[in-house]
C-alpha cells in the first residue's frame, strides 16, 4: 500500500518545550516498512519540508515565527475551544501553514490509507484539523487515528475526531494487521514480533534532517508513580533492549548525521548494572560518539559514583532528575521512589565526576491535588541549596492515573472533562486569574518577573 503518515499540529497556549519528534509514529513506520509498504510523511511542525522556505510567510501573513525545539515553525492564533473560552490567554496552532499542508498532501502518489498520530491529550484540536483537511483532499481514502491521545481518550477520539477508525494499540503485529485490514491490502514482509527486543529501529529517514533523535532503551516502567500513564500505554508491561543493540543503533544514527540523542525512557536506570551501565561503559570506550540528554529525568536512587563516571565519559551532557517533592507524606503517596538523602548522594556523585551544578536540572511537581504552593517552594529551596537548577513542572491530570482520580474527587476536574482541560497550564492560569493574593508566590515559584 501507499501509506501517508501525519504528525499533526500542536494547539496550545505556548509552544511545547520538549524536543518534538514522533518516536511512536516512526516505530509504526518501521513496522509497515518491514511489511513492504510504501511510506510518505508530513511533519506539521517542520517548515523545512517546504522547498521554498524563504517565501513561506507569504502563505500565511497572519502567522508569526516561533522557535519550536530544533524546528523552524509558525504559530497562528485560532479560536479558543468552548471549555476554555473564558481565559484571556491566546490559543494558537503551532506548525506549518494550512496551505502548505494541502500542497504537501497532494505531492506523490495518492495514498491507500492515511495514518494520523496524536500526542498529548490536550493537543487534539491540531489532530482534528489534520483529519478534517485530509477528508477533503482524499474523500475516498480511510483516515486512521492512533497515538497517545487515541489510546488514553479512545471514546472521545471515536466520537469526535472524524477519523474513519481509531487504533488504540501499541503492539506491532496488532497495529500492522489493523492498518492492512482497513486499507484493504496486505504486505508481503514479516510481521514484527511483539517483544520490544524484536522491534526494528524507528524509520528516522522519513524526517530527512537527523541532528537530534529521541530514543528509548526500555518500554514501559515497573514503577507506579501516581501521576504517570506509562503503564497504561504499555499494558503494564516493562521490557528492556540489550545494551549492545542500543549502542549499535546509536552508531548507525551517528553515521546518518545525528549529533544529539535524547533518551525518552521512563525507566532508563532501572536494572542499571545489566543495562544502562554496560551501555554507558561502551559509549565511553568509543569516545562518546554523540551527545546525550535525559529529558524525561532519571531515577535518583539508581545513581551511583560508578554510573555517574561512565555517564560523564559516555557523553551525557545535561542531567535531568526528578524529586517531585520533599514532603515525606506526599513522597509516600506519590511513588516513594527517592528520599532527600538519596538525592544528596546522587548530586554529590555527579558533581564528583565533573558535572557542574547548573548542568543538573531537577523536576518538581506543582499543582497536585491537595498540594500547597509552600510545599513546592520548600522543595525548590532544597534543590537550589545544592546548586542544581529546579524545573517546576505543572501537574497535568492524565486519564486513568491515580492523581487524575484524586483531582476528580477534589472537584478540580470532571471525570469526563473535555481533554483540552487536561492542559497543565490551566492550573497556573486559574491561579493567576482567580487568586490575586497568590500571584506573588506563583511568580516566585516560576521565576516570573
Amino acid at each position: 500500500m501507499n501509506i501517508l503518515l501525519i504528525d499533526p499540529w500542536v494547539t496550545d497556549f505556548t509552544p511545547p518545550k520538549k524536543l518534538t519528534k514522533s518516536l511512536g509514529l516512526m516505530y509504526v513506520a518501521s513496522f509497515l516498512r518491514e511489511r513492504g509498504h510504501s511510506l510518505r510523511f508530513i511533519n506539521c511542525l517542520d517548515l523545512w519540508q517546504n522547498k521554498d522556505v524563504d517565501n513561506i510567510t507569504a502563505l500565511n501573513t497572519s502567522s508569526t515565527f516561533s522557535n519550536l525545539s530544533s524546528y523552524v515553525t509558525l504559530c497562528e492564533k485560532i479560536e479558543k475551544p468552548i471549555p476554555i473560552k473564558e481565559h484571556d490567554f491566546t490559543f494558537q496552532r503551532y506548525g506549518i501553514p494550512v496551505d502548505l499542508f494541502y500542497a504537501l498532501a497532494l505531492e506523490g502518489a495518492k495514498p491507500d490509507i492515511v495514518l494520523v498520530t496524536s500526542g498529548i491529550t490536550y493537543w487534539y484540536h491540531g489532530v482534528f484539523k489534520a483529519i478534517s483537511i485530509l477528508h477533503k483532499i482524499f474523500p475516498s481514502t480511510p483516515v486512521v487515528l492512533g497515538g497517545i491521545y487515541a489510546r488514553l481518550c479512545t471514546d472521545h477520539a471515536k466520537q469526535y475526531s472524524g477519523a474513519d477508525a481509531v487504533i488504540a494499540e501499541y503492539l506491532p503485529a496488532r497495529i500492522v494487521k489493523a492498518v492492512e485490514a482497513i486499507g484493504g491490502k496486505k504486505g508481503n514482509g514479516p510481521l514484527i514480533g511483539d517483544h520490544f527486543s524484536n522491534w526494528p529501529d524507528p524509520f528516522w529517514n522519513l524526517y530527512g534532517r537527523l541532528s537530534f533523535i529521541p530514543m528509548i532503551t526500555s518500554l514501559g516502567c515497573p514503577m507506579r508513580c501516581t501521576v504517570c500513564a506509562s503503564h497504561i500505554l504499555c499494558n503494564n508491561k516493562y521490557e528492556r533492549k540489550n545494551p549492545s543493540n542500543t549502542v549499535a543503533s546509536i552508531l548507525e544514527l551517528k553515521a546518518c548525521g545525528a549529533k544529539l540523542i535524547g533518551f525518552w525512557d521512563d525507566a532508563l536506570l532501572m536494572d542499571a548494572d545489566e543495562y544502562a551501565l554496560p551501555m554507558f561503559k561502551e559509549l565511553a570506550r568509543l569516545g562518546a560518539p554523540v551527545g546525550i540528554l535525559t529529558p524525561n529525568s532519571m531515577h535518583i536512587s539508581k545513581i551511583t559514583p560508578e554510573l555517574s563516571y561512565f555517564m560523564k565519559k559516555g557523553g551525557v551532557h545535561n542531567i535531568a532528575l526528578s524529586i517531585e517533592t520533599t514532603s515525606k507524606d506526599r513522597m509516600h503517596s506519590f511513588s516513594n521512589k527517592a528520599s532527600m538523602d538519596e538525592f544528596r548522594k546522587a548530586v554529590e556523585s555527579l558533581l564528583d565526576v565533573g558535572y557542574l551544578a547548573d548542568q543538573i536540572r531537577v523536576y518538581l511537581l506543582f499543582g497536585l491535588p491537595g498540594q500547597t504552593i509552600e510545599e513546592v517552594l520548600e522543595t525548590k529551596k532544597f534543590v537550589s541549596s545544592f546548586g542544581a537548577i529546579p524545573m517546576v513542572a505543572t501537574f497535568s491530570p492524565i486519564p486513568g492515573t491515580v492523581e487524575f482520580n484524586r483531582a476528580v474527587k477534589e472537584g478540580t476536574i470532571e471525570k469526563d472533562a473535555d481533554p483540552v482541560l487536561h492542559n497543565n497550564k490551566l492550573t497556573l492560569i486559574n491561579l493567576f486569574n482567580n487568586n490575586i493574593d497568590k500571584q506573588a508566590k506563583i511568580k516566585q515559584l516560576f521565576n516570573i518577573d
